[in-house]
């Protein structure tokens, strides 16, 4: 169970941090972050994706989803192509390109920034002939050929907190029920150092609060919860953008309110001084942003 107190003094000590004035250079825009948020709309690819919504069957389909999070004022489109769900496929660089090359063919003239989330080299070589200049590094196989590539092109990596081989795969075993935040610290020191020896200038860490959890679902909620407003301290600490996804409780929003999770989980990512906003439900969290940002909070 959440501990108020500590919530509370999480979320006064997120009011009151100082976030990184951070920007990023894109392939059709410079994104100013600090206090102002950006959305991230997932679109996905893959077909075995558990959030129904997101799930493009088609380039067609691609394109509209990517049109609406666009007008529903993402920033950023990511196409996922392979679930991290527990028994999902998994699928070869070859099978990856073959999904990804019509989406982005139906796409390239929306005038929105393109992310591709992949664990293969050879898919983000691919990618970055069409333009793209965001990759969600989500394994570790080609990890060195794949940073060096990114930097060849000078796009932004971003890197998820995976202490473990394949943790998208096999489901963290939380350590203790709350974020560790000098674990996560050294980790992402060391992954942000070894992407700028590979010659990467911009990078965006993800503690990986939309991973599996091998716990029960009210524990990781509320892992997930106070890993939100805690976020300052990442991006303090590394003077680096965060980067969150907003996760599901469908054990609290049943059924018709299932898709409430996302916007209420973004109020306590805000508020903890998220800059990148992961999202499957991009106009309610694009509601969400621009009423805090209102407020300044």
């Amino acid at each position: 169970m959440l501990d108020p107190v500590s919530v509370r003094q999480l979320f006064e000590k997120g009011l009151a941090a100082d976030v990184p004035e951070l920007r990023l250079s894109l392939h059709q825009q410079r994104l100013e972050l600090g206090r102002r948020r950006h959305l991230v709309a997932v679109v996905n690819l893959s077909p075995d994706s558990p959030y129904g919504s997101s799930v493009a069957h088609s380039p067609a389909e691609a394109r509209r989803l990517a049109r609406i999070a666009r007008d529903d004022g993402a920033s950023i489109v990511e196409f996922g192509l392979e679930s991290t769900a527990p028994g999902s496929s998994s699928r070869s660089a070859v099978e990856q390109i073959q999904l990804l090359t019509p989406a982005l063919e139906s796409c390239l003239d929306l005038g929105i920034e393109i992310s591709v989330e992949t664990r293969h080299s050879k898919v983000i070589d691919w990618a970055m002939r069409f333009g793209i200049r965001m990759i969600n590094l989500v394994g570790y196989e080609g990890y060195e050929t794949a940073l060096e590539i990114i930097a060849r092109h000078d796009a932004v990596v971003i890197l998820p907190y995976t202490p473990e081989a394949a943790p998208a795969f096999s489901g963290y075993a939380l350590q203790g029920g709350q974020p560790e935040l000098s674990r996560q610290l050294d980790f992402f020191r060391m992954r942000v150092g070894q992407a700028r020896k590979s010659g990467v200038s911009q990078c965006v860490i993800d503690p990986g609060v939309g991973f599996s959890y091998s716990v029960a679902e009210q524990d990781r909620i509320s892992y997930q919860m106070l890993q939100y407003l805690q976020l300052h301290r990442l991006s303090g600490a590394l003077q680096v953008p965060t980067l969150a996804t907003l996760v599901h409780a469908p054990k609290v929003f049943v059924g018709p309110y299932l898709r409430l999770a996302e916007p209420v989980m973004s109020v306590l990512a805000m508020m903890g001084g998220v800059n990148l906003i992961r999202t499957h439900e991009t106009g309610s969290v694009e509601m969400v942003r621009q009423l805090l940002d209102n407020f300044s909070m």
